[in-house]
């Protein structure tokens, strides 16, 4: 029996049977009056936080939040002196309610399930289960939570209000001159507003102690750090005379890595140091890259984190690189593309002929949106790929695909930001050939930067990411595979986009410039080294950067023990990070 460097694995018998999408049912309490007794415990506690938040106005409603199960008929709340202002999680909503309310509501919960008291419309109050204050916790963004305040003496953050009827309804009129009128009291500078039927949000810059009165105010929705950081235009400007004198080039018996793309400019500075030979698969046409788009993809396998390559002005390749050339420029758009009616040969040609001269390991950033998985088979690109691999013990690193919306039906519906991150579990967003594939590693996207150029140039709110720093991307794909298998197995930075803000019905729009990843242009000349670029077309590379260096270090690992070190090289980092002191 064959002996291995690596462990054998067991497959896992996976429940993958489909469950039924009915509408859920009203939900039925068999002791009535105990549910009430439990539900008047949860509001007294509610209600007494609710009252000791700071207020705008004495007026102002009193906000609660409501946990249910089961069906709820948001309209019918009113009959309980409860007003509904909006739906915060997938069995949470969030209720307003004046002193009258709150007393109505108490009195409705005291009679519920006693003999003699009729209660209408019981049935909300059955499917009630639980009551809180909306807290300082729930008004926290998710990178105040992880990220928490700045440490400076005074700094900007995004307040939002709660979205109380349309715009210009004089409900709303009186909430927000009522909010502003205690910003001028508290001492808080107001520095842009936007209000919209959806929205209603204030920039303002606070203290310390301003921001703490923020966190436990009635009238505020969510507070959030304003956008942080992006690729700017001195990055992008990088003059090719401050580059070091000379990029070594690798080791001769370093890894082999082929870059099977739109081609690559194999004259770039950072990159001709480290090719090792081209060729073109396409008909016609030299191994140059026309598109940009695989020189883009060369420059982060080669160096990884390009943008702290650049802060350091330090370059030295780790492994050779190989051009492949399986896609063209597409007249029209000016995107690489490929035959869809020759691809996979052209890729099984391409592969023998690159293992012929020992690559190892293949970045392969394309993929088929016309071909989502479908929950059978592996099949297209899929398949050469897992068929390759297996014959020839090779790596190959895929992207998950770009989701890029979907108009029937409208993924999303009116806002990137709004709906993130829910479309990305949506069955349209689901990874597209080849990413299916079983013995390559897939790799998704995250964000890294949050700040367009408008952002990091201009005070005002102008356009805003859903994702922060390590959140998945808002074009990023989900998986599983073939019954259930884990895709993507990894995320490394891919970029990010951004809605615009001054417009309330262009949300579904997306803004790029600034959130990308930094990485070689394949036009250079002067000052135009670098290009900014977004997609997972570009997390892919990075995981194809690791690899490389991986294999340096282990030449004789097989692909699957490559696959393996990778992917648990990420729950090592994951474990140690939660273990340091210092995080």
């Amino acid at each position: 029996m064959p002996t291995y460097k690596h462990l054998s694995f067991e497959r896992e018998n996976l429940d993958n049977r489909r469950r039924a999408k009915n509408p859920p049912p009203f939900t039925k309490r068999g002791d009535l009056q105990g549910h009430g007794q439990k539900l008047n415990g949860f509001f007294a506690t509610a209600a007494g936080a609710a009252r000791k938040q700071l207020k705008s106005a004495e007026n102002s409603p009193f906000v609660l939040k409501i946990r249910y199960e089961g069906a709820m008929t948001f309209e019918n709340l009113q009959k309980h002196g409860l007003e509904f202002i909006s739906q915060e999680g997938k069995q949470v909503c969030v209720v307003f309610a004046t002193e009258a309310g709150l007393a109505m509501f108490q009195d409705h919960l005291n009679k519920l399930g006693v003999l003699g008291q009729n209660v209408t419309y019981k049935q909300i109050l059955e499917a009630i289960e639980g009551i809180d204050s909306w807290s300082a916790d729930d008004r926290m963004s998710w990178a105040l939570r992880h990220i928490g305040l700045p440490g400076a003496e005074t700094f900007k953050l995004d307040v939002e209000l709660w979205p109380h009827h349309v715009a210009n309804h004089p409900t709303r009129i009186r909430l927000c001159a009522a909010f502003e009128k205690w910003l001028r009291e508290a001492g808080i500078t107001m520095v842009h507003k936007l209000n919209f039927d959806s929205l209603v949000m204030y920039r303002v810059e606070v203290s310390q102690k301003h921001a703490e009165q923020l966190l436990n105010h009635a009238d505020v929705r969510l507070v959030d750090l304003i956008p942080q950081t992006g690729i700017s235009y001195p990055q992008l400007n990088r003059d090719i005379a401050q580059l070091p004198l000379e990029i070594p080039s690798p080791a001769q018996d370093a890894a082999r890595v082929c870059i099977l793309d739109s081609g690559v400019n194999t004259n770039h500075p950072l990159l001709r140091p480290a090719i090792a030979e081209s060729a073109s698969f396409v008909e016609g046409q030299d191994a140059f890259d026309e598109a940009g788009h695989g020189t883009a993809v060369a420059g982060i396998a080669l160096y990884g984190d390009v943008e702290a390559c650049d802060r350091g002005n330090f370059w030295r390749p780790e492994f050779w690189l190989y051009n492949g050339k399986v896609m063209r420029k597409c007249p029209v758009t000016s995107n690489a593309i490929y035959d869809e009616d020759s691809v996979e040969a052209t890729l099984t040609e391409a592969v023998e002929h690159f293992v012929e001269l020992g690559c190892r390991i293949f970045n392969l950033s394309l993929g088929n949106a016309n071909a989502p998985y479908d929950g059978m088979h592996v099949r297209g690109l899929a398949y050469i790929l897992d068929v390759l691999a297996r014959k020839h013990n090779l790596l190959f690193i895929v992207s998950t695909g770009n989701f890029v919306g979907s108009n029937d039906p409208a993924v999303p519906v009116n806002s990137w930001r709004e709906e993130y991150p829910e479309y990305l579990l949506d069955e349209r967003s689901v990874i597209i050939d080849p990413a299916p594939a079983l013995n390559v590693l897939t790799v998704g996207s995250i964000a890294r930067h949050d700040a367009t150029y408008d952002s990091q140039r201009y005070p005002e709110i102008h356009q805003l990411a859903p994702a922060f720093e390590n959140q998945p991307s808002p074009f990023t794909r989900h998986g599983p595979s073939v019954k259930g298998a884990l895709k993507p197995e990894l995320v490394a930075a891919g970029g990010n986009l951004a809605c615009p803000m001054h417009q309330a019905n262009a949300q579904w729009r997306a803004e790029m410039r600034g959130l990308g990843v930094l990485s070689m242009n394949h036009q250079f000349q002067g000052n135009t080294l670098f290009k900014e670029i977004s997609g997972t077309s570009f997390s892919a590379p990075y995981i194809t950067h690791l690899a490389g260096r991986l294999l340096n270090e282990h030449p004789e690992a097989s692909a699957n023990l490559l696959r393996a070190m990778l992917v648990n090289l990420r729950h090592c980092l994951a474990r140690s990070r939660r273990l340091s002191p210092t995080t």
